[in-house]
């Protein structure tokens, strides 16, 4: 009944996919029939179209930055209702309901803009001490040599805390050909083996923002962003002005000193951390198959 139109390969990151997939097993327990369609080449509507009509789909859910007004149309016409999830710069036409804590309300559709339905890993339990641990994830492999300095300078301040750099096998190879006594110091870790347990355990976290430093939040976790494009600072903003975010920078005009000032401030930072409601996605779920009850 549901489908899921998003883009995600090791360039762009895996951020809508996983949003899709956190989604759909939401969907999945209440036994809702819902797929997952992950193109990463080009949009092919006709082939969408025959799927579409294969399975009967009434209700698309749409992830993806390359969907515009005349995509939405296309679909309207075979008579799909449209979910429209990231943030959205085009315009707002043929959308039922926009899920994002960034979009404005409009009378022209229903938005969804609370973190009580943001999109997100399941919460888990975790009763785990803090330790002297920072955790950096950058979702793209395009900058090594930024990256290598931020590893840098932590382990020149930082002595006594570990290093944990999450990311894809190509950054890992990268870093240890480049300097092989620095990361041997470094663990590497994937990013879906106990990320939980990892973050309800870390101080720290550096990231250029997205999914990870929401789910970094509700462990109290404080996140210092490093942003590089117009939605990441937007989204950056929001997140500071309610307390996910504990410090931002622009990666494009990056000054290290000024990173090192603003890390080493961190330790002196008492944050009270806005709680994200620990069942956002179960919250997302349940109104949409309120909402669609009569289609499914």
């Amino acid at each position: 009944m549901f489908l899921f139109l998003t883009n995600a390969n090791s360039k762009l990151g895996f951020g809508h996919l996983r949003r899709c997939e956190y989604l759909k097993k939401e969907l999945d327990k209440k036994k809702i029939k819902s797929y997952i369609l992950n193109d990463s080449k080009r949009i092919n509507l006709e082939n969408i179209k025959r799927f579409i009509k294969k399975k009967k789909i009434k209700i698309i859910l749409i992830d993806d930055y390359r969907y515009k007004k005349n995509h939405r149309k296309f679909f309207k016409n075979l008579e799909c209702h449209i979910i429209q999830l990231n943030y959205f710069y085009d315009n707002d036409e043929y959308i039922d309901i926009c899920i994002n804590h960034l979009k404005k309300q409009t009378n022209k559709m229903i938005v969804l803009n609370s973190l009580k339905n943001v999109i997100i890993r399941p919460f888990q339990t975790l009763k785990s001490k803090k330790k002297n641990r920072v955790l950096i994830y950058f979702s793209n492999s395009d900058d090594l040599n930024f990256l290598k300095k931020i590893i840098n300078i932590i382990a020149f301040y930082k002595k006594n805390y570990e290093i944990i750099v999450i990311n894809n096998n190509k950054i890992k190879k990268v870093l240890l050909k480049k300097n092989q006594i620095l990361f041997k110091k470094v663990k590497f870790i994937n990013k879906q083996k106990n990320i939980n347990s990892m973050l309800a355990s870390s101080k720290i976290l550096i990231s250029g923002g997205g999914l990870l430093c929401l789910e970094a939040a509700r462990y109290n976790v404080k996140n210092f962003v490093i942003f590089k494009n117009k939605l990441q600072k937007i989204n950056s903003i929001y997140l500071k002005k309610n307390k996910i975010i504990s410090a931002t920078q622009d990666r494009k005009n990056i000054s290290y000193p000024k990173f090192i000032k603003n890390f080493l401030s961190l330790d002196d930072k008492k944050i009270n951390f806005k709680k994200i409601d620990k069942k956002s996605t179960f919250n997302t779920a349940k109104y949409l198959i309120n909402y669609f009850k009569k289609l499914i």
